[in-house]
Order: structure tokens, then C-alpha cells, then sequence
């Protein structure tokens, strides 16, 4: 018994690691297969009028391998103050147009961008330290997380489509969409 529940434990934190990179995505973008450092290409969704409350204003991503520490530094803009339970839907869905479901707190899901409580809530609310209200201003940061080897035989061809829809007071305040490669 003692086995399984380690066993367990270790399938979470591998889990957890690797839907971090879900994160980045939620505020990154389109990216060239490639070790060095590319800039992120964030999209507007189409179905989402013109201006965002919220938006990734740039992304550059070293190392999105299997097998290696991925870097994103990441400029995020607030227009307006958002304090009114601010949540992030993301939906992610692989090259085949499947989506990915929310299993664990990873995938699909919507999470709270103030006072998370899982891993996953802090990692993508870090740039304002995960506290309301979400001030209007520019947020900087330098993410860094590891794409284990194991994902390698469990993420198919590596490309992924993400849409980032940030609520405020459950009204759309954002949203962005791209597509991601992970070099496997």
C-alpha cells in the first residue's frame, strides 16, 4: 500500500509539473520549434470584441523541450483594476482538436487568479503574488518550470491550441488564444 500511495504522489508532481507549462501558455503564444529564445505571438480570440482589461503584452520562451527547464519572461498589462473574483478559463486542446479535460486541477479548467489554494492557481497568479485586486498596471516576470522525460511518450506530437479567457465579476474582461509546440 505504501508503494501505490508513493507512486501516487510521484504521478501528481509530475502531473503538476507539467501543466505548468499550461500556464505559460495562458499568457504566451505561438512558438518556433527551437532551444533559443523566441517571442511569443499572442492572438486575440476571434469571438472577443477588440479591447482586453487584461492581456499578455509580450512573452519570449527559452528551452520548450521535454527533458529540459523552460524560462518564460513575461510582460502582462491590467487596464482596469479587476477585484471582483477574477478567474482564468483555459481550455487547451491537442493538434487533433480534442479537447483536454480538467483531470486533477491541470488541463481545461478554470482557476481562481486570487488566493488560489492548488499549485496550479499559484503558478498562474504569481506575477501579482495571487492577491485582489489585480491592480491596473504592468506586470513583469521570469517563469521557470521543468518539462519532465516521462511526457515525452504522453503529449503525442507536442502541439497544443490554448484559449485564455480571463472573468471578472463573471464577465469576460480577456481573452487570447494561440497555439504552442513542445519539442518531444
Amino acid at each position: 500500500m505504501f508503494a501505490a500511495m508513493s507512486f501516487t504522489r510521484s504521478c501528481t508532481r509530475i502531473l503538476d509539473q507539467s501543466m505548468k507549462i499550461a500556464l505559460v501558455f495562458v499568457v504566451a503564444v505561438a512558438l518556433a520549434n527551437s532551444s533559443h529564445s523566441q517571442k511569443l505571438d499572442v492572438k486575440q480570440c476571434s469571438d472577443h470584441g477588440t479591447e482586453n482589461d487584461i492581456e499578455i503584452k509580450s512573452a519570449n520562451v527559452k528551452d520548450l523541450e521535454v527533458g529540459k527547464t523552460v524560462h518564460v519572461d513575461i510582460i502582462i498589462r491590467a487596464i482596469k483594476e479587476l477585484h471582483s473574483n477574477p478567474q482564468l478559463k483555459l481550455d487547451v486542446f491537442t493538434s487533433d482538436k480534442v479537447r483536454v479535460p480538467c483531470v486533477l486541477g491541470l488541463g481545461s479548467c478554470t482557476y481562481k487568479m486570487c488566493d488560489g489554494s492548488s499549485g496550479m492557481e499559484k503558478f498562474l497568479s504569481s506575477a501579482w503574488e495571487g492577491k485582489c485586486p489585480i491592480k491596473a498596471q504592468k506586470y513583469e516576470k521570469t517563469l521557470s518550470f521543468y518539462v519532465p522525460s516521462i511526457l515525452r511518450t504522453s503529449i503525442g506530437d507536442g502541439r497544443f491550441h490554448f484559449r485564455a479567457e480571463m472573468m471578472d465579476g463573471g464577465k469576460t474582461v480577456g481573452c487570447q488564444e494561440f497555439d504552442v509546440r513542445i519539442k518531444v
